[in-house]
């Protein structure tokens, strides 16, 4: 019997070191002859990112390239924050419902999670490529159960303080991997902590 908690997650700089994994990405243009500011400049362009798309833009679709990128996906469970299994099995075995909702594009989503070994975790998987949809998709999960907490754990202010103001009884967790401060600050129904170890005490104090 699952108990009355609904966790929804964001899975990039949640789950997921993100600014690590674009680390390898930038490095793997860089040997194709891309220099770091025409890299950064056509991939702010592109939104959601689509990485078929940045290499269409610079002229450099062929199979040797997309060989190196596939390893890179196939290699994305390295990317998983050192807490991020810990802390889903925690969920789990606290019988608690696990949502995850991404913003991006769906096949560039889509093949990070996979390869992350992580999606039968899940209960349900959402992939938006309107990131301001997220708060449609919280006001769903909350109206089909208004008799449960939905908590919602993510990075953007916009995610979680923003979406506090907006939507009564849901409660939100902002994730700060950077933070310089190791204390968990709480206020009403928001929090912000520094890794996912700190909402465990969150979540069993709800």
């Amino acid at each position: 019997m699952k108990n009355n908690k609904i966790i929804i997650l964001d899975f990039d700089r949640t789950l997921f070191n993100t600014d690590n994994f674009l680390i390898k990405i930038k490095y793997i243009f860089k040997k194709m002859g891309i220099a770091e500011k025409k890299f950064t400049t056509s991939y702010k362009k592109i939104k959601p990112y689509n990485l078929k798309k940045h290499l269409k833009r610079l002229n450099l679709e062929n199979k040797n390239i997309l060989n190196n990128f596939n390893t890179l996906f196939k290699n994305s469970y390295r990317f998983l924050y050192p807490d991020a299994i810990d802390f889903l099995k925690f969920l789990i075995q606290k019988k608690t419902e696990i949502i995850l909702l991404t913003y991006g594009d769906k096949n560039f989503q889509n093949n990070k999670i996979e390869n992350s070994n992580i999606k039968k975790l899940f209960n349900k998987i959402y992939i938006t490529s309107k990131n301001h949809d997220k708060e449609n998709i919280y006001k769903n999960i909350l109206a089909k159960n208004k008799n449960k907490k939905v908590i919602i754990i993510d990075d953007l202010e916009e995610n979680t303080k923003d979406i506090v103001k907006k939507i009564a009884h849901i409660q939100a967790i902002k994730i700060d991997r950077n933070s310089k401060n190791n204390k968990i600050f709480s206020k009403k129904r928001y929090y912000e902590v520094k890794n996912l170890d700190q909402i465990k005490t969150i979540i069993s104090k709800l």
